[in-house]
């Protein structure tokens, strides 16, 4: 992210988890895996400032427990390879 400051940063994740939720109501579930993806990344999970001025309304698909939620209507190979990806499993 090119944001100088943390609330711009924050704004702009907020952004990213409302395309997300608008891409699994749209069934484009390529979409949520690719914003996912993104946000899970070590540059952006890193940011310990930023997201904790993200609402915890944001954050609640994003956190261990809910990240399910997110992929609650995907077609379930479809959750179980994100969720490989995503590293919700030990294997």
């Amino acid at each position: 992210m090119n944001y100088a400051d943390v609330s711009s940063r924050a704004n702009a994740i907020e952004k990213w988890v409302a395309v997300a939720d608008i891409c699994r109501c749209l069934h484009n579930y390529n979409g949520v895996l690719e914003i996912t993806s993104a946000l899970n990344r070590s540059a952006i999970y890193r940011l310990k400032k930023t997201w904790a001025k993200v609402s915890k309304q944001s954050q609640a698909p994003y956190s261990s427990h809910g990240r399910k939620s997110l992929f609650a209507d995907m077609p379930t190979r479809l959750v179980i390879t994100s969720a490989v990806q995503l590293s919700l499993f030990c294997i």
